[in-house]
């Protein structure tokens, strides 16, 4: 049912739905008929919706494009290469994930490294080819005796 809108649609119609329930429609059926009419879901519409809300009316745009894909920049938080390096090692001597995070996020506090989450340093991992043990690989992947 859903289709793409460019942004200018996607504020066309969060003020169409806003205009009706301005004009004394029950919001229930505003957002269910307008994302009919323009071809989208009703949690897709109100999800528009609620990204914009609290914001002024200038900036939707700019909210719209970040969040809805279009020219997306990708913010990543910075780490130090420090606390990906004791991660990995970590990892390669066969701590859990989550054993091996929770000990570099500890020495990052002392040491000052700047720290990501856990799943960015996995993904990395993942991409150099390293796999770092999980409570359910541990638990699962015992050999039979």
């Amino acid at each position: 049912m859903s289709k793409r809108l460019p942004v200018s649609e996607k504020i066309e119609a969060i003020e169409n739905a806003l205009a009706k329930i301005s004009a004394g429609e029950p919001p229930d059926e505003s957002w269910t008929s307008t994302a009919a009419r323009y071809e989208v879901g009703r949690s897709t519409l109100y999800g528009w919706y609620r990204s914009v809300r609290m914001a002024e009316r200038e900036s939707w745009e700019d909210i719209l494009l970040t969040k809805c894909g279009q020219h997306r920049v990708a913010q990543y938080k910075p780490y130090s290469p420090e606390a990906y390096d004791f991660f990995k090692e970590l990892c390669l001597a066969g701590v859990t994930a989550a054993t091996a995070f929770k000990a570099t996020a500890e020495k990052a506090e002392v040491d000052k490294w700047l720290m990501t989450s856990k799943q960015t340093m996995l993904r990395k991992l993942e991409r150099e080819g390293v796999e770092c043990p999980t409570r359910y690989s541990i638990i699962h992947d015992k050999p039979d005796n």
